[in-house]
């Protein structure tokens, strides 16, 4: 399979057209389909092996702990606008996207005789909420297991690249990349309405599609999508109009080089001073340039994408008014 990295040894783009097996950096370091690493294990605290076990429910339901530690209420943020939320939720969706497993029917529907791939949560019928709509259960899938065989302990993995790349825009394999592109002038493919340029249809359907599958999850998100797409084509028209003799490919590479180069100074310069705070010392990019270490393990903590950065969740408004 060829995947896209952010480098190769050879290439002066951001690009890496490379195997996993010609990678310049380890092979567990950011690719496509390979595991998430872990600060600490709780199978081993917990003597856990093997693939297909189910974790011992030693722990409170889940829905009760949300009601007692975040109850709902209606707090606006005087510092930040909900694009902290938006360009969050678009930021998530460039770095992780852990596959759930595949489930024949809906998971609440199989209580009694629990999936494997399942984990859904009984609910209490005197929640508020939950009377309020007449819920009994919350549908909830595992996440598919990542084992090279029945003994190995159960991991997750990651489906996109690790990197903060906007692969949520260009995608994280070479063939769907190439789907993305128009084939001239460096131009990613869009669709014209009214003069304005917008998401294009994937080939055949109605449905459409971007770099990242999570792209029409909600107007917002698919807004961001949307905005980087007509950006990436302004650049690549720009250098069209200032150069000459580029191919398509140059142009692309270029383009998709700036782009990244900028989403990542907006990461590090403005999104995260915004969430943790801008004292930080490890956010602080000295001088002009910065280099690209090849022995550096760029890959996502388990932890990250399944727990702290799900406090993205608490910034959503209840309600979204999209007029």
């Amino acid at each position: 399979m060829t995947v896209l990295a952010t480098t190769a040894a050879t290439s002066p783009w951001k690009r890496g057209k490379v195997s996993m097996s010609e990678m310049v950096l380890p092979t567990h370091c950011g690719v496509v389909l390979l595991s998430h690493k872990q600060f600490v294990s709780l199978r081993a605290e917990l003597n856990i092996t093997g693939c297909d076990v189910t974790m011992p429910n030693q722990l409170p339901e889940p829905r009760a702990v949300s009601s007692v530690f975040h109850p709902e209420q209606d707090r606006a943020d005087t510092a930040n606008s909900l694009m902290l939320m938006q360009f969050g939720q678009f930021l998530d969706h460039d770095v992780t996207l852990t596959p759930e497993a595949e489930v024949e029917g809906d998971c609440c529907d199989v209580l009694a005789h629990p999936d494997p791939g399942c984990m859904s949560m009984p609910l209490n019928p005197a929640d508020p909420f939950i009377a309020e709509h007449g819920l009994n259960c919350l549908e909830f899938k595992r996440s598919s297991a990542f084992c090279l065989d029945s003994s190995e302990v159960r991991e997750q993995f990651n489906i996109i690249t690790h990197y903060i790349d906007l692969s949520n825009i260009y995608g994280s394999e070479d063939d769907f990349a190439c789907s993305l592109r128009s084939g001239m002038r460096g131009m990613l493919l869009s669709q014209d309405v009214g003069g304005q340029e917008y998401l294009p249809y994937a080939s055949g359907t109605e449905n459409l599609v971007s770099g990242d599958i999570r792209a029409i999850e909600m107007p917002g998100l698919t807004s961001m999508h949307t905005l980087f797409l007509r950006e990436h084509n302004r650049i690549a028209e720009v250098i069209n109009q200032y150069t000459e003799g580029l191919t398509d490919e140059e142009i692309y590479q270029e383009t998709r080089r700036i782009m990244i180069g900028a989403f990542q100074n907006i990461v590090y310069r403005e999104f995260l001073p915004a969430v943790i705070g801008s004292t930080r010392k490890s956010l602080r990019i000295k001088g002009k340039r910065t280099r690209y270490r090849s022995n550096s393990d760029v890959s996502i903590f388990n932890e990250f994408a399944t727990a702290a950065y799900r406090f993205g969740h608490s910034l959503i408004q209840g309600t979204i008014h999209t007029r």
